[in-house]
């Protein structure tokens, strides 16, 4: 049985490929995998997996959870 693993970025390596303009957090905003955001707090960081109203954010410092809501 083989495995397939994939490299995880890190958040330098996130931020020098970064497309486009950020969003600014906000727990009533809906927000994607992929998508970069600016939290008052926390700074800049990349959202890298959802699950329900929560979204799984890496900053600089570590990785956070974080709220948002769900578009039906």
């Amino acid at each position: 049985m083989s495995r397939k693993f994939t490299k995880k970025l890190k958040w330098s390596d996130l931020m020098n490929i970064r497309k486009g303009e950020t969003k600014p957090y906000q727990s009533a905003s809906s927000f994607y995998v992929g998508d970069y955001i600016t939290h008052k707090s926390f700074g800049m960081g990349y959202i890298q997996s959802s699950f329900g109203n929560k979204i799984e954010v890496l900053f600089e410092d570590k990785i956070r959870l974080l709220v948002h809501r769900i578009l039906i």
